[in-house]
This record gives structure tokens, C-alpha cells and sequence, in this order.
């Protein structure tokens, strides 16, 4: 099977494809099952291994620094006038879903992880300092890219 054959059948770009035979990216718990349903065709065995070194929790790379950066963030203060609201339960990021956020950052600028994630997080840390929702960031960014 080729890059490009496996990227498809995964749902991804071969640049990611790529990324990950580098060790430049890790797999994403879903990207690993994907993965596995196509290795247990032709190797059971193989593909229960795959599943175990997934759930075993590798070293957290980028993204643990990328989670480390956004939960040292203090809360937004509330607008003037405004009652503070009370804080959100804060858990552990889960560490699949800051990958992938960064992997779509990287794959959009066709870069590595590594070399996005001082952006992404600066990025992060301006809309938490100005209090945007998520959605008024993306709402924002896809209105300035159409005009």
C-alpha cells in the first residue's frame, strides 16, 4: 500500500502520512483504530498489538507542552460591569484532541507539529486573554478569509 493509499483510506493527507512515519506526529486514539481495522486484514495479531501501544499513553511530546501552556492560562477577567462567572470544572485536556487541533494547524501551513505549536499557542493565549469563545475565533478567521 502507498502513502497516498493509506492516507486515503484513513481520512487524512499523506503529508500526515508522512509526519507520522517520521515520528514527527503520533496517531489520535480514532486514527489508531482506523489504522488497526486496516492491519487486522492481514494481521490480527499486529493489530491488537497497535491498539495496546496506543492505550499504554507514550511520552506526550508537543501536545503535552501545548496542553501545559493552556492550563497555566488564568481565567479571563469579566467584562466591566459583569459578574464573574463561576469556574468550569477544569479535568485534564485530553491529550487526542489538542493533537488534533495542532495537527490541523500544522497540516494547514504543510509544517511539522513541532514548529507550529508556538503560534498555535500564542494564538490560544490572546483569544483567552480577550475572552473569546472558540467560536467567535473561528467565526472570525472564516469571515476575513472569504473577503
Amino acid at each position: 500500500m502507498t502513502q497516498a493509499e493509506l492516507a486515503d483510506a484513513m481520512g487524512v493527507s499523506s503529508r500526515t502520512i508522512i509526519r507520522l512515519e517520521k515520528g514527527h506526529a503520533s496517531l489520535v486514539p480514532d486514527q489508531a483504530r482506523e489504522l488497526a481495522g486496516l492491519v487486522r486484514e492481514e494481521d490480527e495479531e499486529l493489530a491488537d498489538e497497535l491498539l495496546a501501544v496506543m492505550g499504554v499513553g507514550a511520552d506526550d511530546g508537543v501536545a503535552g507542552e501545548l496542553v501545559g501552556a493552556l492550563e497555566a492560562l488564568p481565567a479571563p477577567a469579566p467584562a466591566p460591569g459583569e459578574p464573574a462567572a463561576a469556574p468550569a470544572p477544569r479535568g485534564p485536556a485530553p491529550k487526542h484532541l489538542v493533537d488534533a487541533v495542532l495537527f490541523a494547524a500544522a497540516d494547514a501551513v504543510d509544517m511539522v507539529p513541532r514548529a507550529v505549536t508556538p503560534a498555535v499557542v500564542a494564538a490560544f493565549k490572546r483569544a483567552h486573554e480577550l475572552g473569546l469563545a472558540i467560536e467567535a475565533v473561528v467565526d472570525g478567521l472564516a469571515t476575513r478569509s472569504k473577503g
